[in-house]
């Protein structure tokens, strides 16, 4: 199907449609989901579906679209049954959903690899989305005092040094 609709599979329009359909589990489509995911798409033909499917990033532009869309992301890209998302598939679903939304997503990758980190929970994949849509490059805005999960206070110290930022410019 993917094919015939001109989707590349690892890409974020892919994510965004399996979002639009309601697919509950990643690799399986019910006949449900895509039935009613089509025509709530207003879609009655394949060409109107690959119309569609060509501006699928247009819906996740309002930000509680974005965010209702990232907050999905967690649970397709989980195992089934699964608590928490491993971290490679955590790893990888960021590259393609926090593209250009995350000044620091080559060095938070970087950092979960080098710190060893087998899971990431639900609650601090939110939370890393309100970091990345409100720190500033500089790391001036971060409040160390925060109601921050300890990952990212541990990513913070770690990137610290690498900015050249003093400490006492971060509080």
């Amino acid at each position: 199907l993917f094919q015939d609709i001109n989707l590349v599979i690892l890409s974020a329009n892919a994510l965004i449609f399996n979002w639009k359909l309601g697919v509950a589990e990643q690799g399986r489509v019910t006949r449900e989901e895509f039935c009613n995911g089509i025509m709530n798409m207003g879609c009655d033909s394949l060409d109107k579906l690959r119309s569609r499917v060509a501006v699928l990033n247009q819906d996740i532009k309002p930000p509680n679209k974005f965010r209702e869309f990232y907050q999905y992301t967690f649970h397709f890209a989980k195992d089934s049954g699964a608590k928490n998302l491993g971290i490679d598939d955590a790893i990888e679903t960021w590259k393609i959903v926090l593209d250009g939304r995350f000044i620091f997503l080559q060095e938070w990758c970087e950092f979960l690899r080098q710190h060893d980190r087998r899971s990431i929970p639900r609650d601090t994949w939110n939370l890393l989305l309100d970091f990345a849509l409100t720190i500033k490059q500089d790391l001036s805005n971060y409040d160390d005092e925060g109601a921050w999960p300890v990952l990212i206070d541990e990513f913070v110290e770690w990137i610290k040094p690498k900015l050249g930022s003093s400490s006492t410019s971060m509080q």
